[in-house]
């Protein structure tokens, strides 16, 4: 399971355990992952989120299982990012275990708090060469990602499934050897593009035929906001940011039908999705070389001297 080889049948997967545990009839439902070869950090995370705002819905009306991977490698990840812990379930024993990667448990919340930041923080501090400033400005985009969820993406007004309100999930970690780090945000919400054209029709009436790949666009580059309070509507800007002072790294943020990923130096490729992506996917990461696009699997760069993120 990723979000860049494997897609597809990812998205299929996620979107029929939603459906099924909200909206089918089964009583009794598996959750079968023996056949997990691997799993990327930012598609454990979505799983994670999904299952939760699911079973919160179910869990008197349904019951649900599910089974360990056979291969260590996935079992690892979803160990690491903290899945087992989630839905209180014993980890299982790994064989042969890994350790080039530190991982911060994922966390969420439903509110905007500082305390959530400061074990990612902590622990990029061992990869990056954050200057105090630095330091300062990435705590300031994680709490406006957070404060974003709370103003935006759970819209009363959008009729869907029933969700987790204001509820977000932060992950991440750090690969201290190779020098790379990586922070992985989501949400279950009605996705940045929707409640962007929910609000902007009422003004613009053409806005609803613009791409959600386009607006992800505007989101990245200048932020969006409903307030008139200029520090609001700017945690992607910021974290765009942060990519043009590092080596190498990008910023991918996936919702609805757009795809849209910055590289350093005002790289931008936006596509539209095959299957439209539950909610919002923000994946920031940076490294000490550029790489081709990575969303926390596959092969690892050598190592290299400490990145530095100088403001």
């Amino acid at each position: 399971m990723d979000f860049s080889a494997h897609y597809h049948q990812s998205l299929i997967f996620l979107n029929e355990i939603r459906w099924e545990l909200l909206h089918g009839r089964t009583h009794n439902v598996l959750i079968d992952v023996r056949q997990l070869v691997e799993i990327s950090a930012p598609a454990a995370i979505v799983l994670l989120a999904e299952l939760s705002r699911c079973t919160a819905y179910t869990q008197r009306q349904k019951s649900v299982r599910g089974n360990y991977p056979a291969s260590d490698r996935a079992k690892q990840m979803l160990r690491d990012v903290g899945f087992f812990a989630a839905f209180q379930v014993k980890a299982p024993d790994i064989t042969s275990p890994t350790k080039d990667r530190v991982y911060v448990r994922t966390a969420s919340g439903n509110q905007s708090d500082g305390r959530y930041t400061r074990p990612f923080l902590s622990l990029f501090e061992r990869v990056a060469a954050l200057t105090p400033l630095a330091s300062k400005r990435l705590y300031s985009a994680l709490i406006e990602c957070m404060d974003n969820v709370k103003a935006h993406a759970y819209d009363p007004s959008i009729i869907g499934d029933p969700n987790l309100v204001d509820e977000w999930w932060l992950g991440g970690f750090a690969d201290p050897v190779r020098r790379r780090l990586a922070l992985v945000f989501y949400d279950t919400g009605h996705g940045i593009p929707r409640t962007i054209k929910q609000r902007r029709m009422l003004r613009v009436a053409n806005y609803a035929r613009i791409s959600d790949a386009r607006i992800l666009e505007r989101a990245v580059n200048v932020g969006f906001t409903r307030t008139r309070d200029n520090r609001r509507g700017n945690g992607l800007p910021s974290l765009k940011d942060f990519i043009d002072l590092a080596p190498g790294g990008f910023l991918r943020v996936a919702s609805g039908s757009g795809d849209l990923t910055y590289r350093r130096q005002s790289k931008l490729s936006a596509k539209r999705l095959p299957v439209p992506m539950t909610g919002s996917l923000i994946i920031w990461t940076i490294e000490e070389q550029p790489s081709l696009e990575w969303d926390g699997a596959g092969d690892l760069i050598e190592a290299g001297e400490q990145i530095s993120l100088r403001f």
